[in-house]
C-alpha cells in the first residue's frame, strides 16, 4: 500500500511539473500562420561543423597518416559512427560534416586514445599529445612531414593519374604500368617512352633548401632520370650508365653541381632508396639511409618554368628502365636521422637468409621466397594462415625438410629466427625451427618458448620464457642474438633476454620446420617462417608484427583494422549522415507556391547517406539508402537529389536494380531522379478514404518502399568547398511538373526549375537575396529531421502535433532544438501518426 501511495505521489508531482512547464513555456496549440518567425531563420535542424583534430608526438612533431574516427557522444555504440579519416600534413585531420543541432559533443578516437570533445562555435577542435602511447605506435606514424610539398606514393593501382597525397599536384602517367612496389603499388618504366609529368607549380621553385627521395629498382645500366624538376637547369636524382646513382642541382648563373655515390653501377633488380639534400652549404647524396657523398656548395637554386618528371628528362630523353616508388619532395633539408627514418620505415625487412610464406596452398613444396632453399613437405596439410595459407602439423609425422645451404648455415655472432604459429590445443608442443647443433626454437607442453644456439666445441646456450602461451590464438615469435644478448619476443614485445657471447658454430645439417629431425613434431599451425643472418632491431620486429597482425592489404596506407575497405586501394573510410545505422526524415508540403495544410506529410522519405573517402580524405563514392514511408497527397509527386558537383564528375551509378533511378541529362550539377511519381511505388490500401498512404490512423499500414543508389565518381573530390553536405539538396516536383520544385527553406533551385513561379501566390522568394521557398511570414514547405520522425496525421498542422515547434521557430532555432522528439508534455500524440 505504501509503495502504491509513493508511486501516486511521484506521478502527481510529475503531472504538476509538466503542467507548470506547459504554462511557463506556453505550449498551447497554435496555427502555423500565427507564428512570428525571424526573416533570416532557415529551419535547419542540422549544422555544418568543422573538425580540426591534430596529433603530435612528445617533441611537438605532427603524426601523419594515423586514422581518426568521430562518433556521437555515446561512443560505446559502434552504429553511431559519424565519420573517419586520416591525419595528413601537419598531423591534422580536418573535415566539414553535418551534425544535428541537438548534438553538443562528440567522441574522437585514434591510436593515442579517445576523448569526448565539446562542439564550440560549430567547431570540433582537439589536440592529442601522444607522449604516453608513442612507444606502441608503428614508426611510420612518427615521420616528420613538415615542409613536404610533394608526395607521390603510386599506390592507386589503376588509371592514368599519379596522385600527390601532400597537395594537389597530381601527375599524368605516360605509358608506365602499375606494378607491386617497395611499399604498396608502384610504376614500372620501360626505358623508351614511359614517364610521369607533374605540371609546374610555384611551390616547386625553391631557393636554398631541398630534399628529394625515391625508391628505385633498376632493370638496366643507362643514363636516365629518376625524379627531376626541369631539365638540365633543375634539380633531381638520376642513374648514370657508368657511375650509378647521382644527384644534381643548378644554381643561379647556370652553375651546375653533381655527385655520384662512388660505388659504380648498382645491382640490377635490387631496391635502392635514394635521397639528395641541399642546404646552401652542402649537396649530399644518400643511398639506403647512408650518406655516400657530399660537396661544399653555396648559392640560390635556379628557378625554371619546367614540369616535374619521373622516369625521364621531361619526357624527351633519358628514360629510366625499372620501378620507381614512394617519391617525396621537401622544401627543407632533412637531416641524416630523418632520411634514415624514411629508409627504415618504408623498407620492408627483406634481407632474409630464407623465408617461407607457405602461401602455395597445395602441393608438397614449400618455396623459399628470397632464395633457393625450398623445402619438402611431409605429413602436413594446407590450411588458412595468418596471411593466406599455412601448414597444419599433426604432432606425430608432419615436417618440412630444407636441405642445407650456405644461406642456412648462419655462423658469426648474429641471427634471427621468426615465425607465426598457433597451437592445435592448449598443451600442444613441438619444435618449430631446428638445425642440428646450430639453432632451435620450440614450445613445450607447458606453453614455454625455448631458444637455443650452439657455439663451437658443441657449447649450447639457451633460454626459456618463464611465462606460458595458454591459448590457441595466433602468436608471432622472434628469437634474436647479437653476440652479447639472446632475446625472445612474443607478439612484437621482448619478454626475455639474457647475456651470451661467442660465434655460432658451422654445420652441414638440414633445416627442419615443424619437427626436430623426425622427433618432437609440432602439433599446430605454422606460417611465415624466416631466417636472418643478422639481429633484427626491436623496431623492425614490431613493424613485422604490425605488418601481419595489422596489415595494409590494399597498400593504401591505412591498416586493415582502420580501413573500411581493406581490399580496395581506392576506398578507405565511411562518413555517414545522420550516423551509421541511423536514418533521418525529409517531409514536404506540395502545394507550392501556394500554402498547404501544413501537416508536412505530403511526401515522407527517410534517408541515410554514406560519403566514402579514400586514404587522402577525398570523396570517391556516395551510397544512399532511402525509404518512401508515406504519401499524404493527391498529387503525383516526384523526388530528386541535386549533388554539389557537376555531372561530369560521375563515373557510374548503381541503382539496386531499379532502373527508374537515374541521372538527369543536360543539367549543370548532377541531379539524381529517384522517382517521378510516388504512386508508382506505393499505392493507397484497399478501402482507404482517399489517396493517402500511411497518414490516416486506423487505415491499413503499407510497408515502406526501400530504395538505394551508389554513385562512383570519376575522380576524387575534396568536400571542403561543397555548397551543401548530406543529404545534399533534395527536392520534390509537384504533380509531374518538373519545373515546379520544392526545396528546403533558402536552398537554391536547380537549373531546371521554373523561375517564373518565384514570388507568386504565397511564395516570397527573392533570388537576388538568396531567399527561397518561404512565405511572407517566413514559413517553409519542407523540413529536414536528423532522425526517423513520427510525422503529423492527415490535415493536422505541424504546430498541433509538436507543440514546441513554435518556440523553436520563433527563437530562430535557439530553443527546443529537439522539438521533433516524442517528449511527453511537448507533443499531442493524437495528431501524430504512430501506426508504424
Amino acid at each position: 500500500m505504501k509503495k502504491k501511495n509513493l508511486a501516486l505521489i511521484i506521478l502527481l508531482a510529475i503531472s504538476i511539473v509538466a503542467c507548470e512547464v506547459l504554462h511557463d513555456d506556453n505550449f498551447e496549440k497554435v496555427d502555423m500562420d500565427q507564428l512570428d518567425v525571424p526573416e533570416w531563420f532557415d529551419y535547419e535542424t542540422t549544422r555544418k561543423v568543422e573538425i580540426q583534430v591534430t596529433l603530435i608526438d612528445e617533441a611537438g612533431n605532427p603524426i601523419n597518416g594515423m586514422p581518426v574516427s568521430v562518433y556521437r557522444d555515446t561512443f560505446a555504440i559502434d552504429e553511431e559512427l559519424i565519420t573517419s579519416g586520416m591525419t595528413t600534413y601537419g598531423g591534422r585531420f580536418t573535415k566539414n560534416i553535418s551534425l544535428p543541432t541537438t548534438i553538443e559533443r562528440v567522441t574522437v578516437r585514434c591510436l593515442l586514445g579517445k576523448k569526448t570533445v565539446d562542439i564550440i562555435g560549430n567547431q570540433i577542435i582537439y589536440i592529442f599529445n601522444g607522449t604516453e602511447k608513442l612507444k606502441h605506435l608503428p614508426k611510420s606514424y612518427l615521420l616528420n612531414k613538415t615542409g613536404l610539398i610533394g608526395e607521390w606514393k603510386f599506390d592507386t593501382g589503376s588509371g592514368s593519374i599519379a596522385y600527390d597525397t601532400a597537395g594537389d599536384n597530381d601527375g599524368t602517367i605516360h605509358d608506365a604500368i602499375w606494378t607491386t612496389g617497395r611499399v604498396g603499388g608502384a610504376l614500372e618504366f620501360n626505358g623508351s617512352d614511359a614517364w610521369v609529368s607533374v605540371p609546374e607549380d610555384p611551390i616547386f621553385d625553391l631557393d636554398y633548401n631541398v630534399t628529394y627521395m625515391a625508391w628505385v629498382q633498376p632493370y638496366s645500366f643507362k643514363t636516365a632520370k629518376v625524379a627531376q624538376k626541369g631539365d638540365w637547369d633543375g634539380y633531381g636524382i638520376y642513374e648514370d650508365i657508368w657511375k650509378g646513382w647521382k644527384c644534381s642541382i643548378t644554381l643561379d648563373g647556370y652553375i651546375k653541381h653533381s655527385l655520384d655515390w662512388t660505388e659504380g653501377r648498382p645491382d640490377l633488380y635490387n631496391w635502392y632508396h635514394l635521397a639528395m639534400t641541399y642546404d646552401n652549404s652542402e649537396l649530399k647524396l644518400y643511398v639506403n639511409g647512408e650518406l655516400k657523398n657530399s660537396k661544399n656548395v653555396t648559392g640560390m637554386l635556379k628557378n625554371n618554368s619546367r614540369d616535374i618528371s619521373f622516369g625521364s628528362d621531361n619526357g624527351g630523353q633519358k628514360f629510366f628502365e625499372g620501378i620507381i616508388d614512394e617519391v617525396y619532395l621537401y622544401d627543407r633539408t632533412l637531416d641524416v636521422v630523418e632520411i634514415l627514418d624514411y629508409y627504415n620505415t618504408t623498407k620492408p625487412v627483406t634481407e632474409y637468409s630464407a623465408e617461407w610464406h607457405f602461401n602455395e596452398g597445395s602441393g608438397s613444396i614449400a618455396y623459399d621466397a628470397v632464395g633457393d632453399n625450398d623445402g619438402t613437405i611431409v605429413g602436413a596439410d594446407w590450411v588458412s594462415g595468418i596471411s593466406e595459407t599455412a601448414l597444419q602439423f599433426n604432432g606425430t609425422t608432419g615436417e618440412v625438410v630444407v636441405p642445407n645451404s650456405a644461406d642456412l648455415n648462419i655462423t658469426g655472432d648474429e641471427i634471427t629466427l621468426s615465425y607465426w604459429f598457433k597451437l592445435d590445443e592448449i598443451g600442444s608442443d613441438g619444435c618449430l625451427i631446428f638445425k642440428n647443433t646450430q639453432y632451435l626454437s620450440r614450445i613445450n607442453n607447458q606453453g614455454r618458448v625455448t631458444f637455443a644456439l650452439y657455439k663451437p666445441a658443441w657449447q649450447s646456450i639457451s633460454m626459456d620464457w618463464s611465462d606460458r602461451i595458454l591459448d590457441t590464438n595466433w602468436h608471432f615469435v622472434t628469437n634474436t642474438y647479437n653476440g652479447a644478448e639472446m632475446k625472445i619476443y612474443i607478439d612484437g614485445q621482448c619478454i626475455k633476454s639474457g647475456s651470451a657471447t661467442g660465434n655460432i658454430q658451422s654445420t652441414t645439417s638440414d633445416v627442419y620446420l615443424g619437427s626436430q629431425n623426425t622427433i618432437n613434431h609440432f602439433d599446430g599451425v605454422l606460417d611465415e617462417v624466416a631466417l636472418y643472418n643478422y639481429c633484427l632491431t626491436a623496431q623492425e620486429i614490431n613493424d613485422l608484427y604490425n605488418s601481419l597482425n595489422n596489415p595494409d592489404t590494399d597498400g593504401d596506407g591505412v591498416h586493415d583494422d582502420s580501413d573500411d575497405y581493406p581490399n580496395d586501394p581506392t576506398k578507405a573510410f565511411n562518413t555517414y549522415y545522420p550516423a551509421a545505422g541511423v536514418s533521418g526524415t525529409i517531409a514536404y508540403e506540395d502545394n507550392w507556391p501556394s500554402k498547404g495544410d501544413y501537416d508536412f506529410n505530403d511526401l515522407i522519405i527517410d534517408y541515410n547517406m554514406n560519403q566514402i573517402l579514400n586514404a587522402d580524405n577525398e570523396l570517391v563514392e556516395i551510397e544512399g539508402e532511402l525509404s518512401l514511408r508515406a504519401i499524404g497527397a493527391g498529387y503525383h509527386n516526384g523526388f530528386y537529389i541535386e549533388f554539389p558537383f557537376t555531372s561530369d564528375k560521375v563515373d557510374s551509378l548503381g541503382n539496386g536494380g531499379d532502373a527508374f533511378i537515374n541521372f538527369e541529362t543536360e543539367t549543370t550539377k548532377a541531379i539524381l531522379s529517384v522517382f517521378t511519381d510516388a504512386f508508382d511505388l506505393m499505392q493507397p490500401p484497399s478501402g482507404a478514404s482517399g489517396t493517402w498512404v500511411n497518414t490516416v490512423p486506423g487505415e491499413t499500414y503499407v510497408e515502406p518502399v526501400e530504395l538505394s543508389f551508389i554513385i562512383v565518381l570519376s575522380e576524387p573530390l575534396s568536400t571542403a568547398d561543397f555548397d551543401y553536405l548530406p543529404p545534399y539538396n533534395p527536392f520534390l516536383t509537384v504533380n509531374g511538373n518538373r519545373g515546379r520544385e520544392v526545396h528546403f527553406a533558402d536552398y537554391p533551385p536547380t537549373s531546371s526549375a521554373d523561375p517564373t513561379l518565384f514570388h507568386t501566390q504565397d511564395d516570397d522568394s527573392d533570388p537576388e537575396e538568396n531567399r527561397y521557398y518561404k512565405t511572407s511570414n517566413n514559413l517553409p514547405w519542407a523540413v529536414l529531421i536528423p532522425e526517423q520522425w513520427n510525422y503529423p496525421i492527415e490535415h493536422s498542422q505541424l504546430t498541433w502535433a509538436y507543440l514546441v515547434f513554435r518556440n523553436w521557430a520563433e527563437s530562430g532555432g535557439a530553443q527546443y532544438q529537439d522539438w521533433y522528439e516524442l517528449i511527453p508534455g511537448r507533443v499531442d500524440e493524437n495528431n501524430i501518426y504512430l501506426n508504424n
